[in-house]
């Protein structure tokens, strides 16, 4: 059963715009990207923002997933995430922004597996290998962030690197939107 209401369509097009907006901005303004992408690690602000949409977005889903003999705890359930998403404001503040990032992947992959469910198109699997993607860097952020951090210490480094690295974000996004408008 399907939990969310998006087709492939809608997902790759969002996607594709939302890989394009990303990279685009920062490869225009590296200096300034670089500089957001460094404090963004240890950035209290944006760990809570980010930790708060997880939190509800992980009760919306329970909420509205089907949980088989687990129903009755649904209450429950919900609680417990909002309790979960509280308490990793006041005790997990290390690294709670990519944790919280993390945990968005992770969310967000569900939507893109979500829309790929029983999808009779092969250009399904870049968006598939998308998700799984995001599913393995979700969870590096969640339980190891200082890898993560480091990679961006390596990233931001040199101009070139970054402006590699943005334009490969630039090239996947138009992959993605294409498929979006094209083939799927």
């Amino acid at each position: 059963m399907l939990i969310y209401s998006f087709g492939l369509r809608e997902i790759a097009l969002f996607l594709g715009a939302l890989y394009l907006v990303a990279h685009l901005l920062p490869l225009i303004k590296p200096f300034y990207f670089q500089d957001l992408l460094q404090k963004l690690p240890r950035s209290i602000l944006v760990g809570y923002i980010t930790t708060t949409i997880a939190t509800l977005w992980g009760a919306s889903l329970i909420n509205t997933m089907d949980l088989s003999e687990y129903n009755k705890f649904r209450t429950i359930f919900t609680l417990l995430t909002f309790i979960g998403g509280t308490l990793c404001c006041f005790y997990v503040r290390d690294f709670l922004s990519l944790r919280a990032i993390g945990v968005l992947l992770l969310l967000g992959a569900n939507v893109i597996l979500d829309g790929a469910f029983l999808i009779d198109n092969r250009f399904k699997i870049p968006l598939v290998c998308n998700a799984y993607a995001w599913i393995i860097l979700g969870m590096i952020l969640v339980s190891s962030p200082y890898l993560i951090r480091n990679a961006i210490q390596w990233g931001t480094a040199e101009l070139r690197r970054w402006q590699l690295l943005m334009s490969l974000g630039v090239i996947w996004g138009f992959i993605v939107l294409g498929l979006g408008i094209f083939a799927l």
